[in-house]
């Protein structure tokens, strides 16, 4: 009787979900505000980083380049007749200058800000015999904004280590009736870029955000080999160091990436979230599944909304589905007391938990656009 109860159970949820809704998910253009708020601050520049690289490649590394051989090695004492393998120079090997001019085209890119061109910034510094050389201090900030004529300026360091890993297996393959003994080795490079700035306000001198960022391309550090996504895998070691990614393109990649943490940081921003929209079993609610997918959603609302006036047995079924929808469609319009209307009349009458869930987001945006209200108009 128990193995009975269970089997009816099992076959009872089966039916259940089988029964329920399709779903699918569509990615939405979302507005964020600034996660910090930094006042009444429109103009901005952005002074040169310092930015350090560290390196330990695999042994045997031919991608980083051996610069030269036997006459360099001659003018250096080195060993005659062998390759000299001589590191990137620590400064200029991913040179500051191109962190800021890449800060830069993200502020502009975002759009906030009226931001100094970084030609502009040294042009009129030259013209005060101003040298920028080491590390800016904040008061060095507050006399370059004077001179500048901006609300804020942004300094900062950062650097970024570059690191190759090694791991082998032996396995057995049946080839022609017999064993073959293979070895496999996988290289890893682990990347990890890290910058700090400083937001210093004009003329105050106040500094108005300091934070410190830090974005690797391994998910899990003490997993690397499970998670890193930039690796190489050969049955020479050599050959598997030669198809490793180079390392300055990683490097580029995590650099855009944690200055788009940066900008996110002190400007408003858009992100791509995604929503849920249901199928139903009617085929007007697939349609107008269809519709949504491609950004149709005019056409969707139509065929959402035709459902609900549908009260056949096979209409009435996707009543839920279709005012679900709907909700999602006027959340995405911007119509927020629509769609928590659409949301609470979705749970009321069905008591579907995920109704209230929408109605959570919905409380969360109205807070975010308040919020984003009080940035713009500075």
């Amino acid at each position: 009787m128990r193995k009975s109860a269970r089997l009816i159970f099992i076959v009872s949820c089966l039916v259940f979900i089988l029964s329920c809704a399709t779903t699918t998910k569509i990615k939405v253009k979302v507005l964020k505000p600034a996660e910090i708020d930094i006042g009444n601050i429109k103009k901005i520049a952005v002074i040169d980083f310092g930015f350090e690289g560290e390196w330990h490649f695999w042994k045997g590394g031919k991608g980083v380049g051996k610069l030269l051989v036997n006459a360099v090695g001659k003018k250096l004492g080195l060993v005659k007749e062998k390759p000299v393998l001589l590191p990137p120079d620590p400064l200029t090997a991913y040179p500051g200058e191109k962190v800021t001019e890449k800060f830069i085209a993200k502020l502009e890119e975002n759009g906030t800000f009226t931001v100094l061109k970084r030609e502009q910034i040294l042009r009129i510094l030259r013209k005060q015999n101003f040298s920028i050389t080491d590390e800016i201090s904040d008061s060095q900030a507050v006399y370059i904004g004077n001179l500048l004529g901006v609300d804020a300026v942004i300094i900062g360091s950062g650097g970024y280590s570059v690191k190759d890993y090694s791991r082998s297996k032996k396995y057995t393959k049946k080839e022609n009736d017999s064993e073959i003994k293979y070895k496999e080795y996988k290289l890893i490079r682990v990347v990890n870029v890290q910058m700090s700035y400083k937001l210093v306000g004009i003329p105050s001198g106040a500094i108005v955000v300091s934070r410190n960022n830090t974005v690797s391309n391994c998910s899990n550090n003490k997993k690397i080999f499970d998670t890193c996504e930039d690796y190489s895998e050969d049955s020479k070691e050599d050959r598997a160091f030669k198809n490793l990614t180079e390392w300055r393109l990683i490097v580029d990649r995590l650099v855009d990436s944690v200055l788009t943490i940066t900008v996110n940081e002190i400007a408003p921003h858009y992100v791509m979230e995604l929503r849920t929209i249901k199928s139903g079993k009617t085929t007007t609610m697939k349609a107008g599944m269809d519709y949504a997918k491609r950004g149709f959603w005019e056409d969707a609302k139509k065929s959402w909304e035709y459902i609900l006036t549908d009260n056949s047995e096979e209409g009435k079924s996707d009543h839920m589905a279709a005012l679900y929808n709907l909700g999602i469609y006027y959340e995405i319009k911007g119509d927020l007391g629509k769609a928590d209307s659409l949301f609470d009349k979705c749970f009321k009458l069905f008591g579907r938990s995920e109704c209230l869930d929408c109605k959570l987001r919905i409380q969360k945006r109205k807070e975010e656009l308040k919020k984003l209200s009080e940035q713009n108009n500075r």
